[in-house]
């Protein structure tokens, strides 16, 4: 199975050390993953509960190198709403998050408490992440304080215990015992070592992304149903994608990146650049691709722009038969305002369009975060709730800047999914019409008269200063 090559060739100090944490649910995770950053990031605290419900990753310099650590959600978890299904989809986003690969997948046990679960998620991580995954397999017991004078490898050498003897074969004995109450950093440079150490053995191998796609084909395999197919017959490599925005906001530049050519055009200016729905076709990655750019979603009170807008997206439907299957809303990581919110707020009125909608966030060249980083703050802010609830939480990062093809990449992988569980359905031109535009104008008019509020309590002509601090919630 393909495997990517990192740059390590000889563990120099620039180089960026991925781990991912797994295990099930009160193993000591999160209390793990702080003593291996050497500072308190993850929540962790006796509970009956997991303290980790989704995945977190967090970053820190310790002996000369970054350290980026993700904890992932615990298996059997007690919660009963969540399943072991759902928090093995958080941990494949977990992998995502530590691209173009993790370094390290280290499963995470309590010492002399090897059990029926501990045994199955073992099992389970093997299963489903496969043989490739073992040559990155470690083994962190906790409680290492509870060892005394003991050594874990003579402890575990010592056992009659069948399936902690195959754990041990499993991992290869990379294995180390950890005391979380610790502030000694000698445990946590013995296991940097190893893992540096089996990142040489493996020629400076990392654990694959390319292996979700094998993660997700057995998941699925015991439930697989055919897939309807709507509107004629489609191929699953076909991407028909509306590309839509904010004026002003990278559209055109997303879709060149998108496309890898600079086709659309772009450019600098105060009004918009795109006047009018341009479509192009490209081929990448083995799929067609058929991309249509609109005319931005406009900025301010200009009605007749509204209705310019959903006549132009109607446009884009029939350009695109026999019809699109992602609908791309572009918005600038670097800021999100009154206007976005008010298209977001028209958006929500559309039936249907959140089951084909991905954000994309551009510009975070602007940001000196690293991008892990950036996809927890957006993750985390309630600014951005209604626009994640409108994506269910489907986004990606864009830099328009560089010609780095992971990032088209990850659209795409994300677009597959969508489409498939969409059972290959597309966008139709009645979304943009009929009942929700009297919705969207609904939304329009409560504007409206906002705004009047506003100019009744400022004055007709409220200065520049005072339409500012409305706009940016100041007062």
């Amino acid at each position: 199975m393909e495997a990517y090559k990192t740059e390590i060739t000889n563990l120099s100090n620039n180089y960026e050390l991925r781990i991912a944490l797994i295990g099930k649910t009160g193993s000591g995770k999160s209390s793990t993953a702080n003593t291996i950053l050497g500072v308190h990031k993850f929540v962790a605290r006796l509970s009956f509960d997991s303290q980790t419900s989704v995945m977190q990753a967090e970053e820190n310099r310790r002996f000369g190198k970054k350290i980026l650590v993700v904890d992932t959600p615990g298996l059997f978890d007690t919660k009963k709403e969540v399943t072991n299904e759902d928090i093995l989809n958080q941990i494949k986003a977990a992998f995502v998050t530590l691209r173009p690969g993790p370094h390290a997948i280290i499963l995470v046990i309590r010492i002399g408490r090897y059990g029926n679960e501990d045994r199955d998620t073992a099992n389970i991580f093997v299963k489903c992440f496969g043989q490739e995954m073992l040559s990155h397999f470690f083994v962190i017991f906790t409680g290492g304080d509870e060892l005394g004078e003991q050594n874990i490898h003579t402890l575990l050498k010592n056992t009659k215990q069948e399936e902690l003897q195959k754990l041990v074969r499993h991992s290869c004995s990379r294995i180390v015992a950890f005391n979380n109450n610790s502030s000694n950093p000698s445990q946590v440079k013995e296991l940097i070592e190893m893992i540096e150490a089996n990142v040489r053995r493996n020629g400076g191998m990392h654990y694959s992304n390319a292996i979700f796609k094998e993660i997700e084909k057995k998941l699925k395999e015991e439930n697989k149903t055919p897939e309807p197919v709507k509107n004629g017959s489609l191929e699953s490599s076909d991407l028909r994608i509306i590309i839509f925005g904010i004026s002003g906001s990278g559209v055109s530049s997303t879709g060149n990146t998108i496309l890898g050519h600079q086709i659309f055009e772009t450019g600098t200016s105060f009004s918009a650049v795109t006047t009018s729905c341009k479509i192009e076709t490209a081929k990448r990655f083995g799929k067609r691709l058929t991309i249509v750019d609109t005319p931005g979603f406009p900025v301010g009170m200009d009605e007749n722009r509204l209705d310019e807008t959903f006549f132009n997206l109607r446009q884009a439907v029939k350009m695109l038969e026999p019809g699109p299957n992602i609908f791309l809303l572009v918005v600038s990581v670097e800021r999100f305002t009154e206007d976005h919110k008010f298209m977001v707020r028209c958006m929500q009125q559309l039936q249907d369009i959140s089951k084909f909608t991905i954000v994309a966030f551009n510009r975070v060249d602007c940001l000196q975060e690293a991008k892990f980083t950036i996809m927890k703050h957006i993750n985390n802010s309630e600014t951005l709730g209604e626009l994640l609830q409108l994506s269910s939480r489907r986004f990606v990062l864009f830099d328009n800047t560089t010609t780095d093809e992971i990032q088209v990449k990850a659209l795409f992988e994300m677009a597959d999914d969508l489409i498939r569980k969409n059972h290959h359905s597309t966008l139709t031109e009645g979304i943009f019409s009929g009942n929700a535009i009297n919705q969207v104008n609904a939304v329009v008019n409560k504007r409206q008269e906002d705004w009047k509020n506003a100019m009744n309590v400022y004055g007709a002509k409220p200065s520049l200063l005072q339409r500012i601090c409305r706009i940016c919630n100041i007062l």
